[in-house]
């Protein structure tokens, strides 16, 4: 995970849609002209946080849209569709949150959060559903958040934003 903190006369320059890799992206930030430290109080710097995302979703339409949203938040993505993808993709890449799905086609995303939580180090989860009723679940309790689906996604971006600050 990557952290900025940019000041406000530096801010308009990120706006600019960057097609680059984060690393390549942080390096042309620190080369700009306009990249300095000061002289802002600490309060005046905006934070912004690159991390290295993994979305676990049966609906591929879903992981596109979360993938795209993500990114333009400034993370790498990468997308999987079902547990065993999932549990191979922690085997060989480290991530600084998942955001998974509970109900995973024919499998349990809430079984798949139990298998990570055995197997992985702390990686902080986010629970994805179109059901609210999972609330009440105890297995449910081990993720760091519960955001319900929706077209609107301003919730689970804010949680993603939460759980990385606190990270």
């Amino acid at each position: 995970m990557i952290r900025l903190f940019i000041s406000p006369y530096f801010s308009s320059f990120l706006d600019h849609d960057y097609s680059y890799e984060p690393a390549n992206e942080l390096k042309s930030v620190l080369k700009h002209p306009n990249f300095h430290f000061g002289p802002y109080s600490p309060t005046d710097y905006q934070e912004y946080i690159m991390a290295h995302l993994l979305v676990v979703d049966d609906e591929g339409d879903i992981r596109h849209l979360y993938a795209a949203e993500l990114e333009d938040e400034g993370h790498t993505i990468v997308t999987c569709g079902n547990r065993n993808d999932a549990m191979e993709l922690l085997r060989h890449q480290n991530f600084d949150l998942i955001i998974l799905d509970i109900q995973l086609d024919q499998e349990s995303g809430l079984e798949l959060l139990q298998q990570i939580a055995r197997e992985k180090e702390r990686i902080p989860v986010v629970l994805c559903t179109a059901y609210s009723s999972y609330k009440d679940d105890f297995s449910s309790w081990l993720a760091d958040a519960y955001v319900v689906k929706s077209s609107d996604l301003n919730e689970l971006k804010n949680e993603v934003r939460r759980i990385l600050a606190l990270s």
